[in-house]
């Protein structure tokens, strides 16, 4: 008979077999004190019968019948117990349940616990309550030695805000952090999270995420490989190959802020904006996303880059905003301040510069200048229409005026009130002017020498353009024309007041307009 430190036991004889004692009462103490990591209080509190078989294990008891166990200051209920009082191992059976506070409780149909461990494994029906949070699985392990819980066959959790699901879990009941792996989703009434590594805390309802994690909405999806998502206030932080997806637009930034609530991003640091319908990307280092506006503004080396298949436009500018329309279609982009623009077949510089999307028009303000091939375009005001992101027409108003460099200090010059100008294939190739049209032109001889200069005025004009060159001139109503020999010419004969030439500020390249 082994000894029992201290403690009752009250026994009677079974009239099935003298062999088996059959013991019926209340063990009160098992033993006194815990030390170090190792099981030492197991203290059974109630059995409607125990049995010990010395023959089969000295040291095994079976307990039988609404038990309840006091483990090191944990209860422990069931139908069936075996306790070895050697090992304090217990293993366990039938509505077993595991009361650690008054607050959270362990249930399952089968448990082992290992005492010199303190790790219990419970198994079938498994549920972790604690307090608002219920977890559910098939199996579960609880090591009481740092108060977590684990899970590696699949498992859900389910708090008053959000439900999750994952292969793997852990689960500090002390912390309340849950950490999932493999396969987690994370469902929200207004959205549903994929991730393949996160944590969780069902106290602030903090989610952090370790792994390539999407956030899905009915509005948007973000992406992040590291980062957290408030779900009490529908807040988020995305880092690492972020980005935020509206289905038509996609922002994409070393990292992300969203404001779910108030429909409000913010990206930082390799900024793109991305509009796949308009083929229009935008970047730079710092932008603002409103959905609730329909707006975003992009600064800090920012630059408009419209696709094309031949030549795309660059534009850049100190910001850009990129404006939507209701349907969330790229409606337009403004470029505010040092405005400049590179496309293989025409360059731009202003200070401010609209683009419309719908009409694929292009907005000059502010001393507009253009070049196309050897010609240089300014006016008050420019538009220029795009056809399949090519360039098609221009409209200059106000103080128009085209050069062309001709030789040595040299320029044919076009001038007027209001011009159109026509191209085909990237080159210039017939203007229109009208409003006091002038004509600063010089004639060459078949050797290309020099003649003199042809200066003409009329109410309108009409020029054509082979090979960038002036190769025919027409003018309209009331027209007066005289050319002077090269020797007569002075110094203010050759250029129309305020003419300046721009080369040196001219983009040369897509990384130029910077």
């Amino acid at each position: 008979m082994p000894v029992i430190d201290t403690g009752l036991i009250f026994a009677y004889f079974c009239p099935v077999t003298m062999k088996r004692i059959i013991y019926t009462g209340i063990i009160l103490l098992l033993g006194l004190f815990v030390h170090g990591q190792e099981t030492k209080v197991v203290n059974l509190i109630r059995a409607e019968e125990m049995t010990y078989n010395r023959q089969e294990n000295e040291n095994l008891r079976v307990c039988t019948g609404d038990v309840l166990f006091e483990v090191d200051s944990t209860y422990l209920f069931c139908d069936t117990a075996y306790l070895n009082d050697k090992t304090k191992d217990i293993d366990a059976c039938g509505d077993v349940r595991i009361k650690m506070s008054d607050t959270l409780n362990l249930y399952g149909q089968e448990l082992h616990y290992t005492g010199k461990t303190r790790i219990a494994r419970i198994s079938k029906d498994v549920r972790l309550v604690d307090n608002e949070m219920v977890l559910t699985t098939d199996s579960l392990v609880y090591d009481r030695n740092n108060t977590t819980a684990s899970y590696t066959t699949g498992g859900k959790i389910e708090d008053t805000t959000n439900t999750l699901t994952s292969i793997e879990g852990y689960y500090n009941t002390k912390s309340k952090d849950l950490t999932f792996r493999d396969s987690v989703v994370i469902v929200n009434p207004d959205y549903t999270i994929y991730s393949d590594t996160t944590m969780y805390n069902t106290i602030t309802k903090m989610v952090d995420f370790r792994g390539p994690s999407r956030v899905i909405s009915e509005e948007n999806t973000l992406y992040c490989e590291n980062g957290w998502y408030d779900t009490k206030k529908d807040k988020s932080q995305m880092n690492r190959n972020a980005y935020l997806d509206n289905g038509e637009q996609t922002i994409f930034g070393d990292s992300i802020f969203y404001d779910r609530d108030i429909g409000f991003g913010k990206a930082v640091k390799d900024v793109r904006i991305r509009d796949a319908a308009k083929d229009v990307i935008l970047t730079g280092q710092y932008a603002e996303y409103n959905e609730q506006k329909l707006y975003s503004f992009i600064t800090d080396s920012a630059r408009a880059i419209l696709i094309n298949k031949r030549d795309s436009l660059y534009l850049s500018s100190d910001t850009l905003w990129s404006y939507l329309d209701t349907t969330k279609q790229l409606k337009t982009i403004h470029a505010y301040y040092e405005s400049r623009f590179f496309h293989e077949d025409i360059q731009g510089k202003s200070d401010s510069i609209k683009y419309a999307a719908n009409d694929s028009l292009i907005n000059m303000y502010t001393d507009p200048v253009l070049w196309s091939k050897g010609n240089q375009i300014v006016a008050d005001t420019i538009k220029i229409q795009l056809k399949n992101k090519e360039i098609d027409n221009l409209e200059l108003f106000d103080n128009c005026l085209i050069a062309s460099y001709d030789t040595l200090d040299y320029y044919n010059q076009i001038k007027g009130k209001y011009m159109k100008a026509f191209f085909r294939e990237g080159q210039l190739r017939k203007i229109y002017t009208e409003g006091n049209a002038e004509t600063i032109y010089y004639v060459k001889d078949e050797d290309k020498s020099l003649i003199g200069v042809n200066m003409s005025v009329s109410s309108k004009m009409r020029i054509i353009l082979e090979d960038n060159e002036f190769s025919w001139i027409t003018y309209i109503e009331n027209p007066e024309e005289i050319l002077k020999p090269m020797k007569d010419m002075t110094k203010e004969d050759r250029f129309f007041k305020n003419f300046k030439w721009l080369d040196d500020i001219r983009p040369r390249g897509p990384n130029d307009v910077y």
